[in-house]
């Protein structure tokens, strides 16, 4: 069940960005992730600077999201970074060194960087979480407004039926 729930994870898993059918066993340290009840624990698993960098207020917070995202997957390579985005060279430069100053990530340290490449599935994992909380809430509303006036006419019906049958019983 939790391998269906992170199905589009493993697209962020995965080498080529699409989602792959994966075995639940197959998600490494992800699996320790998944087995928490609570979807916002896992946000203390996302470094304290990259948070900083999703709740940045500016318009291009996005923008440089993905920047972040692709150039950890085309291993800091800012070339191939730009390819990717289809953008200059120097535009990419530009946003991984904005990204620092937001962030204070450490290109150069292993295990920064491997916490915000964490950080970055996990703060997915939980939109997703939050996604799915509120598509169940809305699909419990709409079922609700469905039913309700359903349920209300069928116990009309079978009250009028009631009341026939009585009649019929008195007549």
């Amino acid at each position: 069940n939790e391998a269906f729930m992170f199905v589009d994870v493993a697209g962020e898993l995965s080498e080529e960005g699409s989602p792959q059918a994966m075995l639940f066993s197959d998600l490494g340290i992800f699996k320790l992730l998944c087995q928490l009840e609570d979807p916002s624990m896992l946000l203390e698993y996302v470094p304290e600077g990259l948070q900083k960098l999703y709740n940045y207020k500016k318009p291009q917070r996005d923008d440089l999201i993905v920047t972040l995202k692709t150039y950890l997957d085309r291993n800091q390579n800012l070339s191939k970074t730009a390819q990717e985005l289809y953008v200059h060279y120097k535009t990419a430069a530009y946003r991984i060194e904005k990204i620092t100053k937001i962030t204070g990530i450490d290109f150069d340290n292993a295990n920064e960087v491997l916490a915000v490449r964490i950080g970055l599935v996990v703060y997915r994992m939980t939109r997703m979480c939050r996604q799915m909380i509120r598509s169940a809430s809305l699909a419990r509303k709409k079922i609700r407004k469905i039913i309700y006036p359903v349920w209300i006419s069928y116990l009309s019906f079978f009250i009028l039926l009631l009341r026939c049958n009585l009649l019929k019983k008195y007549l």
